[in-house]
């Protein structure tokens, strides 16, 4: 996701911080995630700090906690969604 996404999309920032143009590249890997995760998957945990690992297995810090979304329907009732920076690609050739 790029920076300004989640207040485009008027997901509502919950708790510590939103994604940033600092984020991505050489960068620290972080991620945002839903209320619903931050609810269900990491009962009694403060969310900001902890780390998780997502898509290929890579270590990602959860730097903020963002309101729920229903991504693909509004009659699904899943809402579990984690957003990380889009990452700076170096091409060769």
């Amino acid at each position: 996701m790029s920076p300004g996404y989640t207040e485009a999309m008027r997901i509502p920032l919950r708790r510590g911080r939103l994604i940033d143009e600092h984020d991505g590249g050489e960068a620290p890997r972080v991620a945002l995630i839903s209320e619903s995760i931050a609810k269900h998957r990491l009962v009694g945990l403060d969310p900001i700090g902890q780390r998780l690992r997502i898509g290929d297995g890579s270590l990602y810090t959860v730097v903020g906690v963002v309101g729920d979304v229903r991504q693909m329907s509004l009659a699904l009732t899943e809402s579990d969604a984690v957003y990380v920076p889009r990452r700076a690609v170096a091409l060769c050739g």
